[in-house]
């Protein structure tokens, strides 16, 4: 049990490790900072946060296997997600982290669109059903 979780521990580091190429952690964090260029990026903050979200994408696209197995799949999931959070007023000026502990709402919100606001105060639609339904239950719900 012992080495199982520290072969874990390893793999998750791994994913965090360099910059760019395949690491997950790295690229989810372009994919954001391309959505929001103005983003302060904080790698001791930022990336466990990131790992959680992929953790999250993961677990509720019902595949086997660990994050790391999922790597394509979770950016191209991310990057719908990273465009709703771009055109939100509330969570466009949050941190990672904070995104993070909102990840389950944002989906929701991203799938289904915001139904706190009335229509003629909504700024424009959710990102399409097609899209983000494709990216993550698709993409991730695929097996390779």
């Amino acid at each position: 049990m012992e080495n199982e979780n520290e072969n874990r521990n390893e793999i998750k580091d791994s994913l965090k490790g360099g910059v760019g190429g395949n690491f997950l952690i790295p690229r989810m964090s372009e994919v954001f900072t391309r959505y929001l260029p103005n983003y302060l990026p904080d790698k001791d903050r930022d990336y466990p946060a990131l790992l959680s979200i992929a953790d999250f994408l993961v677990k509720n696209a019902k595949v086997s296997g660990p994050v790391e197995f999922h790597v394509e799949r979770v950016i191209e999931a991310w990057e719908p997600v990273c465009a709703w959070v771009a055109q939100d007023s509330f969570y466009s000026q949050k941190t990672l982290s904070t995104i993070s502990k909102g990840i389950q709402e944002i989906i929701q919100k991203t799938l289904y669109g915001d139904k706190t606001k009335n229509r003629h105060q909504q700024r424009g639609s959710a990102i399409s059903d097609d899209r983000l339904k494709s990216a993550i239950a698709q993409r991730l719900g695929e097996k390779r």
